[in-house]
């Protein structure tokens, strides 16, 4: 399956154009650094929103709704600290939302099932074999699960798509010497990788609408941290592409600070996990072998052996960065670029997309012409968490203090470390000495609680929880949770049909926002690079073997091809049941059956070929196969061999 894609660029850049190009990439991230805080806040307060994270309270206070949670050094010692009860409502509608898309987009198989006429069956099965194998290489799965899961959380899905090199090897037997055990011998194939993106780290030209970005804006990007061996492969990889640059300036850029980077922290939603993410704690070769300090204190700090990389797609115009051979070069073209730092380019090439497109494309499921300010399903349940939150604290905390509540005692004969001890059965000594006329039954008095108007915030409670299933329109059972109630099951079909009408906008957005893109562009970068090998249909095991001469039939009817996917799936494109009922009228009907008798086995053979069975025709007698394979492309017969269907006699 490798591809002939290691020929020498035609478009390396002069050294000028290198400088021009650095400059423009300097300017985006510094425009990313001013707008990042414009997302990022709603990106923080929805994620510790989503992961119910809070830190521990002070000791020896009460928070500022009044609740009194202290805790006491002895609490702390024994890492007991109590904490509010933050009610899981943002993550129950985030995840049932995510679910919905999973099945409507995941759950069938394959992922991107090929639709084409009759007569192109064989080619449509190639195309999906090769479609298939390549969201399975590619993971496109687990990155498209990433980004619904953006999409719902932020409204706010960023994805690239890009045809990148795959290392693999195969297994290859010496003929010439058959004893000789077979060897194992590496090459490089191509895919089209479909990446989700951090939203935090996701580079945009915000002047245009996030949907917008990939028809018109100017440039998009993302950020991530890289290890050592990471880039090295990177360098190996494109290597004889001539496509790279300043590789011998990449020592250079190791030691820099932390104010030099652009990447951005995730914040912290764990009370396990905290400070600084894993990946920005490399480990230090250098300072372990003693040829350089180890870096400390700064959080940021980016150690030996890790890169920051930027990967930005610019619509530009050439000549204006001094590229001038390159065809049309006073128009504008998309490019793309590899950052290392902060400080020097590395990789820069053309890309060609469908429709012009930048291959970074931004998803809002709930797209209503506000950009960013349109606030996420997982946004617009905050306050429904925030209030059941406080109902539920209110009546625990009610409970507590019905066990414990305050009191009022004579320090002179009792110690305040004795009376706020924290266990449940603690003996308390009273200095008698210092009585002298006083009463002992004085020396602590408690306080009665009153409990009345904490009886109904529980029920209370379960209101706003309602309230937040009629905000996401989501129902009980779509939520896995059980309902009451009896319902015949067209009531239950009928009920189930409605509710998920609100579920189909955000999906329907996906749809034409990511979806039907990213089908095209997959089609394109197949018949634009070309493949070669043995793809195998890893539904029904066939294997199909494609050569540069199937690549050629493939080209000459693309536009035959129409991919599918679970909102528009194969039977909204090609109707199985017409054709199943179009079968028994023929069987029915004499002048139908004379007519279209002939072609009886061909239709057979496209409704299983859009059911997903394949080879269908090995079953036949060879006579039989050649007929079958012969009426596809023959117009309709009366069964006398003639095209008219009522020849004169």
């Amino acid at each position: 399956m490798a591809t002939p894609n290691n020929q020498k660029s035609a478009f390396r850049l002069p050294e000028e154009a290198v400088k021009q190009v650095e400059q423009l990439l300097i300017a985006i991230l510094e425009y990313h650094r001013r707008q990042n805080g414009i997302i990022r806040a709603k990106l923080e307060a929805i994620d510790i929103a989503y992961a119910r994270h809070q830190t521990a309270k002070p000791t020896g206070h009460p928070d500022e709704s009044g609740i009194d949670s202290r805790t006491t050094e002895s609490n702390i010692s024994c890492g007991i600290t109590e904490k509010d009860i933050t009610v899981p409502v943002v993550i129950g509608q985030v995840d049932s939302f995510v679910g919905y898309l999973a099945d409507v987009y995941l759950s069938g198989y394959p992922m991107f099932p090929v639709v084409s006429e009759p007569q192109h069956m064989k080619e449509a099965e190639m195309l999906e074999a090769i479609i298939d194998t390549t969201s399975v290489l590619g993971r496109y799965h687990r990155h498209f699960l990433m980004s619904f899961r953006d999409g719902i959380k932020y409204n706010f899905m960023p994805m690239e798509i890009s045809w990148e090199p795959l290392e693999q090897y195969d297994v290859v037997a010496n003929f010439l010497n058959p004893q000789a055990a077979a060897s194992l011998q590496q090459h490089q194939q191509h895919i089209t990788k479909v990446k989700r993106l951090d939203p935090y780290n996701t580079v945009f030209d915000s002047r245009v609408d996030p949907v917008e970005v990939t028809y018109c804006g100017e440039f998009a990007g993302n950020l991530e941290i890289i290890p050592r061996l990471e880039l090295k492969r990177f360098i190996n990889r494109y290597s004889q592409s001539g496509d790279l640059y300043n590789l011998g300036k990449i020592h250079e850029i190791s030691a820099m600070g932390p104010e030099n980077f652009f990447y951005t922290d995730l914040p912290t939603v764990s009370d396990f996990i905290t400070g600084a993410r894993a990946k920005n704690a490399q480990f230090d070769w250098a300072a372990w072998l003693g040829t350089r300090p180890a870096a400390t204190g700064m959080k940021r700090t980016l150690q030996a052996g890790a890169y920051e990389k930027f990967t930005c797609y610019c619509r530009i115009i050439p000549s204006e960065l001094k590229i001038t051979n390159v065809p049309k070069s006073n128009s504008p073209q998309i490019w793309k670029f590899i950052f290392l730092n902060g400080k020097h380019l590395i990789y820069a090439k053309p890309v060609y997309t469908v429709y012009d497109t930048l291959p970074i494309m931004i998803g809002q499921p709930l797209e209503d012409g506000f950009a960013l300010q349109t606030k996420s399903i997982a946004e617009a349940q905050i306050p429904m968490q925030e209030a059941a939150s406080t109902l539920f604290n209110i009546r625990f905390n009610a409970a507590r203090r019905a066990v414990s509540d305050r009191a009022l005692f004579d320090p002179t004969l009792i110690n305040e470390s004795d009376v706020n001890a924290p266990t449940p059965a603690a003996k308390i000594p009273v200095r008698l000495s210092g009585l002298n006329d006083k009463d002992f039954s004085r020396a602590y008095q408690a306080i009665p609680y009153d409990p009345r108007g904490t009886d109904t915030v529980i029920g209370d409670a379960r209101n706003v929880l309602e309230l937040s299933d009629q905000l996401s329109g989501l129902n009980r059972p779509q939520q896995g949770r059980f309902q009451k109630g009896n319902k015949s099951v067209r009531e239950w079909e009928d009920t189930m049909s409605n509710a998920d009408n609100r579920p189909r906008l955000p999906a329907l957005a996906i749809e034409f926002q990511t979806m039907i893109p990213i089908k095209e562009q997959i089609k394109l970068n197949i018949f634009q690079h070309g493949v070669k090998g043995t793809f195998q249909s890893f539904k029904s095991g066939t294997p199909y073997e494609v050569k540069p001469q199937d690549m050629e039939k493939l080209k000459e009817v693309v536009l035959s091809f129409r991919v599918a996917d679970g909102y528009t799936p194969k039977s909204k494109m090609a109707s199985g049941e017409m054709i199943e009922m179009g079968l028994q009228a023929i069987s029915q009907n004499q002048f139908l059956a004379q007519s279209f008798g002939a072609m009886l086995p061909a239709m057979f053979l496209h409704l299983m070929q859009l059911g997903g069975v394949r080879g269908m025709e090995q079953y036949l007698p060879q006579a039989t196969q050649n007929a079958a394979n012969g009426a596809v492309n023959q117009p309709p017969t009366n069964g006398t061999g003639s095209g008219n269907p009522n020849p004169v006699t």
